[in-house]
C-alpha cells in the first residue's frame, strides 16, 4: 500500500510557497478565498493547485494536461518544484521534481530512504515511479481523483478507454503485453516464413537453371553433331579435289618441266687477236699521244713565229736580240722566220696525215674489239635469258606446289576440326546437384511447417491474451463487482430509480453479441442513457463508478492509496444529494485516512470537521489551515 505523507510545493502555479499534510487527515474541505480580484469570489483562488501538485509529481503533468513550464508561477518565472513523500511496505520514498530550477533546472529526482535513485535521465525516473506507484494516469483521474481535468469521467470514456483503466487495476495489462509479444511472434514467424518461401522459390530457380542448362548445352551438342555431319561430308569432298587437284599438278608441272631450256653454262672464250688487239691499241695509243704532242709542241712554234712576224711588222727593235731594227735586218729576219715557218708547216703537214694514219688505225682496232666484246655480251644475255626463263617455270612449279600444300593443309586442319569435335563429351543432366536442391527444397518446406505450427499457436495466445480471450475473462469477472458496488452507492445518492450495469458484450444492429466494454444506465423516472439524464443524475452515476472503481483498488494490496481527491463532486446535486455524498465520503475514511474534498459551496463547511483555507492575495496563494 502506497502511504502519502506530505507534498511540497513552491512557485508551482500560483502557489508561492505550501506544504500539505496526507495522512489520516480524515475528510478535510478546501475551500478558498479570492482577495487579488472580488469578482472571483473563491474561484481562481488555486484550491485545485493543491490537489494537481500531487498528480504533478507522480506524472509530471496536472489533470487538465499541464506541464513543463506551464506549472511555473507566472510572476516568479523560476524555482519550481514539487516534493512528494510517501511510504511503501517499510521504505521511505521521496519524489523532487523541479522546474526552472536555480540548481537542478528541470531534473526529476526519486529518493529511497533518502539516499538517491534517480535515474539517468527523466524518462528513466519516471518509469520508476511508475514501477512504484503502478497506477496509469488514466486511472488515477478516474479513481483517486474525481471531477479535475481533461480526461472524460469513466462512464463517458470510449470501450477502449474503459478497458484500459480496468486491465491497469486488474493487472490484465500483462496480458494484453502479451499479446502484443505473441503479435510479434507471430510477425517475426512470418517473416521467417517469407524468408524461407523466398530461398524456396530461389531453388526453384537453380533448379531451373539446371535443368535449362543441360538443354542448352544438350542442344549445342546435337547442332554439334550436325556440324560432325557437315564437316566429314565437307572432307570427303575436299579430299577427293585435293586428289584431283594432283593429278592435275603433276600434270602442269612436268609439262611446265619440259619447257625449261637445257643449259650448259660455258664461259666465254676470248681469240688471241683479241689480246693482241688491246696491245697495238695501247701501243697505238701511246703513239698517238707523242704524235699529238709533237703536233701541239708544232703549231705552238708556229704560233710563236707568227707572233715574232707580227712583232717585226710593227716594233723598231729586233723581237730575237732586241736590239734596234733597221730594214735589213728586218728583212733578213723575215726571211729567216720564213724559212722556219715553212719548215714548220711541212713538219705539221707530216704530222697531221701520220697522226691520221695512226687514228684510223685506232679506230679500226677498237672496232674489232668492240666486236669480241659484243660477242661476249651476246653470249651472257643468252644465257641470262635461259636462266631467267627456267627460273620462272621454276616460280610457277613451287607456286603450283604451295597451292597443293594449301588443299592438304585445308584437309589437316578440317581433320583436326573433326577430331575435336568428336571428343566433346554428351553433356549429362546433374541429377546430383538437383538432388541437393530437392533435399534443401524438402527441408525449407519442413521448416515452414513447423513455423506454421508455431504461427497457430501465436495466433492462439493473440486470441487468448485478447479482448475476446483471458482479459475479457477477467473483465467479466469484475463486473458484477463493479455492478454490485456502483448500484450500492447509487442506492444512497438517487435512491432506487437509477440502476447501472457493466457489460463486457453488447447487441449489435442485427442482434449479435459484440465484444465491447459499455456501461448501461437506467432511470425509472429519467432517460434511459447517461446522456439522457440530468447534470445531478449524470454527477451521481460518476460518483457511484468513481467509488467503484475506488474499492476496486482497494482490492489490489500492491495499488491500494491512503488518499482520494474529489473536485466539486456536489455540482448539479440539492441538499439531500450533498448530504448523501458526504455519508459516503465518512464511510470511506474506513478505507482511505484522507479525502480532500473542493467545493466553493459555502454552506457545506458544517458538514466537514476539517478544512483548510486557500487565500490568494496580490496574485500569491497561501495556506491557512
Amino acid at each position: 500500500m502506497v502511504r502519502f505523507k506530505r507534498v511540497e510545493m513552491n512557485n508551482f502555479m500560483a502557489i508561492k510557497n505550501a506544504t500539505l499534510e496526507l495522512e489520516n487527515q480524515g475528510l478535510i474541505l478546501i475551500e478558498g478565498v479570492n482577495k487579488s480580484n472580488d469578482s472571483f469570489d473563491s474561484n481562481g483562488s488555486a484550491k485545485s493547485t493543491l490537489v494537481s501538485s500531487i498528480t504533478y509529481a507522480l506524472y509530471g503533468k496536472t489533470e487538465k494536461g499541464l506541464k513543463a513550464d506551464d506549472v511555473v508561477n507566472r510572476y516568479e518565472k523560476k524555482n519550481t518544484y514539487v516534493k512528494l513523500t510517501f511510504t511503501l511496505g517499510n521504505d521511505s520514498y521521496r519524489i523532487e521534481r523541479y522546474r526552472k530550477d536555480k540548481k537542478h533546472k528541470n531534473k526529476v529526482l526519486l529518493f529511497l530512504n533518502d539516499q538517491e535513485i534517480t535515474g539517468s535521465s527523466n524518462d528513466v525516473t519516471d518509469s520508476k515511479i511508475h514501477d512504484l506507484f503502478k497506477i496509469d494516469f488514466n486511472t488515477y483521474v478516474n479513481a483517486i481523483v474525481f471531477g479535475q481535468g481533461d480526461i472524460p469521467m469513466f462512464s463517458q470514456a470510449t470501450d477502449k478507454g474503459k478497458k484500459e483503466i480496468l486491465e491497469s487495476i486488474t493487472g490484465v495489462a500483462v496480458y494484453k503485453q502479451a499479446q502484443e509479444i505473441a503479435k510479434d511472434k507471430v510477425t517475426q514467424v512470418e517473416q521467417s516464413q517469407d524468408k524461407l518461401k523466398y530461398d524456396l522459390n530461389t531453388l526453384d530457380i537453380r533448379i531451373e537453371n539446371v535443368d535449362q542448362q543441360y538443354q542448352k548445352e544438350l542442344n549445342n551438342y546435337n547442332q554439334l553433331q550436325n556440324q560432325i555431319g557437315y564437316k566429314q561430308q565437307e572432307l570427303e569432298n575436299l579430299t577427293e579435289q585435293v586428289e584431283k587437284d594432283k593429278q592435275t599438278l603433276e600434270s602442269e608441272i612436268e609439262n611446265l618441266e619440259s619447257q625449261k631450256n637445257d643449259i650448259n653454262y660455258q664461259e666465254f672464250e676470248y681469240p688471241q687477236e683479241y689480246y693482241t688487239y688491246k696491245e697495238q691499241l695501247s701501243k697505238l695509243q701511246q703513239v698517238q699521244n707523242e704524235y699529238t704532242v709533237n703536233l701541239n709542241t708544232t703549231q705552238q712554234e708556229k704560233d710563236r713565229l707568227y707572233q715574232q712576224q707580227s712583232s717585226l711588222d710593227t716594233s723598231s727593235n729586233c723581237p730575237v736580240c732586241g736590239s734596234p731594227i733597221d730594214n735589213s735586218h728586218k728583212l733578213k729576219e723575215l726571211e729567216n722566220i720564213k724559212k722556219n715557218l715553212e719548215t714548220l708547216e711541212i713538219k705539221e703537214s707530216q704530222l697531221k696525215e701520220t697522226l691520221q694514219k695512226i687514228t684510223q688505225g685506232y679506230n679500226k682496232l677498237q672496232e674489232s674489239i668492240q666486236e669480241i666484246d659484243n660477242m661476249k655480251q651476246q653470249h651472257d644475255n643468252q644465257f641470262r635469258q635461259q636462266t631467267q626463263h627456267n627460273q620462272q617455270i621454276d616460280y610457277q612449279i613451287n607456286q603450283l606446289r604451295q597451292n597443293s600444300n594449301q588443299g592438304e593443309n585445308q584437309l589437316i586442319s578440317l581433320k583436326s576440326s573433326i577430331d575435336t569435335m568428336k571428343q566433346t563429351p554428351k553433356p549429362q543432366r546433374d541429377t546430383n546437384q538437383i538432388t541437393e536442391y530437392q533435399n534443401q527444397k524438402q527441408d525449407l518446406k519442413n521448416k515452414i511447417l513447423d513455423l506454421n505450427k508455431k504461427k497457430v499457436n501465436y495466433e492462439n495466445a493473440v486470441k487468448s491474451f485478447g479482448n475476446q480471450g483471458i482479459r475479457s475473462v477477467v473483465l467479466d469477472f469484475v463486473t458484477p463487482f463493479l455492478n454490485e458496488k456502483a448500484n450500492k452507492y447509487l442506492q444512497t445518492l438517487s435512491g432506487s430509480d437509477i440502476e447501472i450495469e457493466f457489460k463486457t458484450q453488447v447487441k449489435n444492429s442485427k442482434g449479435e453479441l459484440k465484444d465491447k466494454f459499455d456501461i448501461v444506465v437506467s432511470n425509472k423516472s429519467g432517460g434511459t442513457s447517461y446522456k439522457a439524464n440530468s447534470a445531478g443524475e449524470q454527477r451521481r452515476i460518476d460518483l457511484a463508478i468513481s467509488f467503484a472503481i475506488q474499492d476496486l483498488i482497494m482490492q489490489k494490496a500492491d495499488l491500494q492509496t491512503n488518499i482520494a481527491l474529489y473536485d466539486e463532486c456536489f455540482d448539479g446535486l440539492d441538499t439531500i444529494g450533498c448530504e448523501n455524498v458526504i455519508k459516503l465520503l465518512k464511510e470511506r475514511l474506513n478505507t482511505v485516512s484522507t479525502i480532500f474534498v473542493i467545493t466553493h459551496n459555502q454552506d457545506l463547511k458544517a458538514l466537514f470537521e476539517k478544512s483548510i483555507r486557500v487565500v490568494k492575495e496580490n496574485n500569491e496563494s497561501r495556506l491557512e489551515i
